[in-house]
C-alpha cells in the first residue's frame, strides 16, 4: 500500500485494540477493515489538501500559510517516520473526540458536505476495530451504505445550487484541453 493512506494497524503489523475478555492483542492479519480505513484516509487527504475536483486544485497557499493545516497533513500523511503515522492514526481511533479539531476543521469549504460522511466512516471503523462485530465482518456493506447516503445528499445540495453543472462543465473543458494538447503533440 501507499504509506500515507495505510491503516495504523497495517503500518504497525499489530492489532491496536484488545477485545473485551482478551488478555492480549491477537496476531495481526490484514483484513477488509484495513482496506476500508485506507480509503478513509484517501478521502481525508483529499478533503484537507484540495480545493475541489479537477486539475490544479491543491491548497498550496493554504498549506504554506496555515500552520495547523500543515501540521495536520504532516501528522497524518507526511510524517518522516512510520511510527509517527501509526501513532497518530491509532490515537485518532482511541480518542475520536479529537477528530473534529484535528481533521474536520481543516476540510476545505468545498468539502463541508462530506464532514458527516467522514464522521460516520470513522465511527464504523472504531466499532469494527473495537468490538469485531457486524461493522468488522460486514464493513463493505456499511461503507457502501454511507457513501450512497452522502452521494444522494451531495447531489441534492449541488443541484439546488447549480454547482454540479459548473463542475461538470469545468471537467469537460479540462478534458477537451488535454485532448487538444495531446493531438497537437503528434502533429
Amino acid at each position: 500500500g501507499t504509506l500515507p493512506y495505510m491503516s495504523g494497524e497495517v503500518i504497525a503489523h499489530e492489532c491496536l485494540f484488545i477485545l473485551p475478555g482478551e488478555s492480549e492483542a491477537r496476531k495481526f492479519v490484514h483484513e477488509a477493515i484495513h482496506d476500508m480505513e485506507s480509503l478513509f484516509w484517501v478521502l481525508i487527504h483529499t478533503c484537507i489538501t484540495r480545493k475541489g475536483p479537477g486539475i490544479d486544485q491543491k491548497r498550496a497557499e493554504d498549506l504554506k500559510s496555515t500552520d495547523s493545516l500543515r501540521e495536520t497533513v504532516v501528522k497524518y500523511f507526511d510524517a518522516p517516520r512510520e511510527g509517527t503515522l501509526e501513532d497518530s492514526k491509532r490515537d485518532l481511533l482511541l480518542r475520536p473526540s479529537t477528530f473534529t479539531t484535528s481533521i474536520l476543521n481543516h476540510f476545505h469549504p468545498r468539502y463541508d458536505c462530506l464532514k458527516d460522511l467522514a464522521q460516520k466512516w470513522l465511527d464504523i471503523l472504531i466499532l469494527g476495530y473495537k468490538y469485531r462485530g457486524d461493522e468488522f465482518y460486514n464493513i463493505h456493506s456499511h461503507i457502501v451504505r454511507i457513501l450512497e447516503e452522502a452521494r444522494v445528499t451531495a447531489e441534492q445540495e449541488e443541484m439546488n445550487s447549480g454547482e454540479l453543472l459548473r463542475i461538470k462543465k469545468k471537467l469537460q473543458d479540462e478534458r477537451e484541453g488535454r485532448k487538444k494538447n495531446l493531438l497537437n503533440t503528434f502533429k
